[in-house]
């Protein structure tokens, strides 16, 4: 179910995934979680050029393209994308699909003003330190009243919040800030998640430059989770994904 934030009256069903099978990977395998991001952003988007930022080994890039995108994937790692091209010649979508290489410092995107009708930005955000920045210059790439698909972790759901509740009681705050602090010298450019987000924060940032809401809901890939919770109705926790579905609306308004 979306929330339809232009009509308050009017909700917007989306069919929930039934997460049984499939690689949760690899979103060119059926894995409906993964299918169902793909199908919510095309639901939304106007066919066209889209920006899959971060596009790893290009599984959403290839799915996108195979649906009529001309799909621009951008990633830090030279290695991954070498795969994703592979593949997307493996499945004669060479043609709908190009893949670009830009270094962990960069701010600025490798791309003209409006080059793009659409952004496709999947558990990204959370790895970026300057999220704000991040989004402006994503503004900057997208055509006006083009579409910004973003999904994080939730950080208020249920089972994160069981989650960081047990890490405390089992660590504390101290040795949660040791492990932290390792991570930059053992893994640089793994980072993890910097910023944790929910809605109003997520939406705070998006607004700040210009984007207003379009729709919004949340998905929950863990099967054990969704049946957990199915226990004890009518109470239904918000999923671990937050799906937000966004449109360059204001092109003066930035906040960086």
């Amino acid at each position: 179910m979306l929330f339809n934030p232009v009509h308050p009256g009017v909700t917007i069903d989306l069919p929930e995934p039934d997460i049984r099978s499939g690689n949760p990977n690899r979103a060119d395998d059926p894995h409906p979680y993964y299918q169902h991001k793909v199908d919510t952003f095309v639901r939304y988007a106007k066919r066209g050029a889209v920006l899959d930022y971060g596009c790893g080994q290009g599984h959403y890039s290839r799915s996108l393209a195979a649906r009529g995108w001309d799909v621009a994937g951008l990633d830090i790692s030279g290695e991954r994308l070498n795969e994703a091209a592979q593949e997307a010649e493996a499945l004669d979508l060479s043609a709908q699909c190009q893949f670009v290489e830009m270094k962990l410092s960069d701010r600025n995107l490798p791309f003209d003003d409006g080059q793009f009708d659409a952004v496709f930005a999947s558990e990204l955000i959370e790895h970026v330190p300057d999220p704000s920045g991040w989004i402006a210059e994503i503004k900057r790439a997208l055509r006006q009243d083009g579409t910004l698909y973003l999904t994080t972790p939730n950080t208020v759901s249920y089972r994160h919040i069981a989650k960081n509740l047990l890490w405390y009681l089992r660590r504390g705050h101290t040795k949660r800030a040791r492990v932290m602090e390792s991570w930059h010298r053992h893994a640089p450019g793994k980072e993890g998640h910097i910023v944790a987000y929910e809605f109003e924060t997520l939406y705070r940032f998006a607004n700040l430059n210009g984007f207003e809401l379009v729709a919004t809901n949340f998905a929950e890939k863990h099967d054990w989770w969704r049946r957990f919770t199915a226990l004890v109705p009518p109470i239904k926790p918000p999923g671990t994904g937050l799906v937000m579905v966004l449109r360059h609306a204001n092109p003066e308004l930035l906040y960086r």
